[in-house]
């Protein structure tokens, strides 16, 4: 019995669970161990499930003895013990357990009174009472012995590690000074610790990496923890570590608040990422409590230029202009002045900006400042006459953003309502010239100053008309100086021998666009009719056009054309007024100063009804 007993072979298969619900198995001949830890974070109150399944080689004898050696950092209460009910369920006999918690061993010592337990047998053991260490990371859990009472077979077998979870710290938050991209920032930090941290202990505070180097930030205060405190930075992380001895470990669930100062956010606009980590550790870096707090919605922006509008509407010419405010996001980096460009010369050729220059200090960053933009008469078609000029007003930083913390300032579009306008303008729309005799003339003027010259020629349609020069000239420079042209009734080349009318048109070539080809815009009209009488044909001194009579000086011979009187119609040349038949009237009569003969005009007549069923001639002057 003592040569079998001597050989027995006990290999055990044991899993502990690491975290809650994670099993592992360790197999071995014969035989196996499961177990299961109900939780696993760090300082949890634990039930240990110790399932052994036994093999037969050899059966488990009446007199076993099973030891739980735990890990030195577990922590067994005095209220420590094995569940015997369930005990009973599997294993016959009488058993003792006992506990030791210094050593931090569970005792099952079979009486002998029992029976070998049959192969495949569960077993289960269920330890209550067991502390899990105070500090997170992975552990070994300790080791189970096996052996019979008189000490002629042993076997140890280590348990497998295990992963103590942190603590969770609770109700953390952050809260940012200001979120802005690339600027200097204050953070506070709050935090209830459900463990308390030792008097060396640290706060570390994990940043996300695209924080980078954060050397440059200061611990301006703590509360809540007690003692002198220094802070060191790693990259992204920031480490607040208690001098050894300064102060006292702290109580469980304390609120602490940290503030930081100093932290530059990066250069780049959009969330912050997606958490920051809070961690408490002990002198040696073992990690206590541990939390997330979510960043996710902490978006970096960029400071900006804040234009109150980026469209505006203004009339050339018109000294009221339209308004648009600028302020800024933020105040000026580092407490400096930002100066504000407005405007490029190019700009300032076309608008008048006042002012041409804004500063923002830290005193009236937010304060909207205004800017007046109005457009000067300038007598210059921009762009097509056709098409509302628009030209962009543009903001420059000249000084006070040396890091470039504010973004690409927005252009201002100004809507320009031309009061310019490309067309020819001719002072004389009807002329009469008599062959050899009488000339007539008018006068050629442009609108607005062309960007280079533009010519006008004039083509009579008839031969027997002449205009002295042919072309004028507009430059850039003399564009305002009216052209005056010569209508010559010609000698050698008339061949008619009765009054007629004719015309004479007009051309416009020129490089700039406005004008060039452009016969519609001649006003008020392109055609200027001429009445030509020739030589054979004088009949008094001064013939006469349409609508007018030659009114004679019985003394002198003189003669002088007046406008036909109402009621008459007068035919022109040296005819004399017809009186119109009763019911009747001319298409074309002649207001008549009786006073003043000289000055009567050229009327457009409308016939109306009065109710004293009189007519009454309505007109409207056409021709001086």
């Amino acid at each position: 019995m003592a040569r079998r007993l001597n050989n027995m072979r006990y290999v055990l298969f044991v899993l502990l669970l690491l975290l809650a619900g994670y099993h592992s198995i360790v197999c071995a001949v014969d035989a196996d161990v499961s177990a299961s830890w109900s939780i696993a974070t760090v300082s949890a109150a634990q039930i240990l499930d110790l399932v052994l399944t036994t093999g037969d080689d050899p059966l488990l004898p009446a007199d076993a003895l099973l030891e739980i050696q735990l890990n030195s950092l577990f922590t067994v209460t005095s209220g420590a013990a094995v569940d015997e009910a369930m005990l009973s369920e599997t294993l016959s006999g009488t058993w003792n357990v006992t506990v030791d918690t210094n050593t931090k061993k569970l005792t099952v010592q079979r009486s002998g009174d029992g029976a070998e337990v049959s192969s495949g047998t569960q077993i289960r053991f269920e330890l209550k009472g067991i502390m899990n260490p105070s500090r997170a990371g992975r552990v070994s859990i300790g080791a189970m012995t096996i052996s019979d009472s008189r000490s002629q077979f042993t076997r140890t077998v280590q348990l497998p590690t295990m992963e103590v979870e942190p603590g969770v710290i609770w109700n953390a938050q952050l809260a940012f000074s200001n979120l802005l991209s690339g600027r200097s920032a204050s953070v506070v930090v709050h935090m209830t610790l459900p463990h308390a941290v030792p008097n060396d202990g640290v706060i570390a505070v994990y940043f996300p990496y695209m924080y980078g180097s954060l050397s440059g930030v200061i611990l301006s205060s703590v509360a809540g923890l007690s003692g002198d405190f220094t802070l060191s930075t790693t990259n992204n992380v920031f480490r607040i570590k208690r001098a050894v001895g300064s102060g006292t470990e702290s109580a469980e669930m304390q609120d602490v608040v940290i503030e930081l100062e100093g932290i530059t956010h990066p250069l780049l606009e959009g969330p912050m990422g997606p958490s920051v980590m809070l961690q408490t550790l002990d002198a040696a870096s073992r990690i206590i409590d541990r939390t997330y707090v979510d960043t996710s919605d902490n978006v970096l922006a960029t400071a900006r230029v804040v234009l109150s509008s980026l469209s505006l509407r203004v009339t050339e010419g018109d000294a009221t202009g339209a308004q648009y405010t600028v302020s800024l996001s933020a105040p000026p980096y580092g407490n400096t002045a930002l100066t504000l460009s407005i405007g490029d010369p190019a700009i300032k050729a076309k608008l008048v900006l006042d002012p041409e220059y804004l500063v923002f200090s830290a005193s009236n960053w937010s304060t909207p400042a205004k800017v007046t933009v109005t457009a000067t008469n300038d007598n210059v078609v921009s762009g097509t006459f056709t098409q509302e000029n628009i030209v962009r007003i543009g903001h420059t930083i000249i000084s006070g953003d040396s890091s470039n913390t504010f973004a690409a300032v927005n252009d201002v579009s100004v809507h320009i309502s031309e009061n310019d306008f490309p067309a020819v303008h001719l002072s004389d729309r009807f002329l009469a010239v008599v062959e050899g005799l009488r000339n007539d003339s008018y006068i050629i003027s442009l609108l607005s100053q062309p960007s280079s010259d533009v010519v006008v020629h004039m083509t009579p349609r008839d031969s027997f008309i002449e205009t002295v020069p042919d072309q004028v000239v507009f430059t850039a420079s003399t564009w305002n100086t009216p052209k005056a042209v010569n209508v010559v009734a010609s000698v050698a080349a008339s061949t008619v021998s009765a009054s007629t009318r004719s015309a004479i048109f007009h051309q416009l070539s020129s490089t700039d666009a406005n004008y060039n080809g452009k016969i519609d815009l001649v006003f008020p009209q392109n055609e200027v009719l001429v009445y030509y009488e020739p030589l054979e044909m004088k009949s008094c001194v001064e013939p006469c056009r349409a609508g007018w009579f030659p009114l004679v000086n019985v003394t002198t011979g003189d003669s002088q054309c007046v406008g036909c009187p109402l009621g008459y119609f007068c035919a022109g040349s040296c005819v004399a007024p017809v009186a119109c038949p009763i019911g009747t009237s001319s298409n074309v009569e002649f207001a008549y100063d009786e006073l003043h003969p000289a000055k009567s005009v050229l009327l457009d007549t409308r016939v109306l009804i009065r109710p004293s069923n009189q007519f009454h001639v309505r007109a409207a002057r056409i021709l001086s």
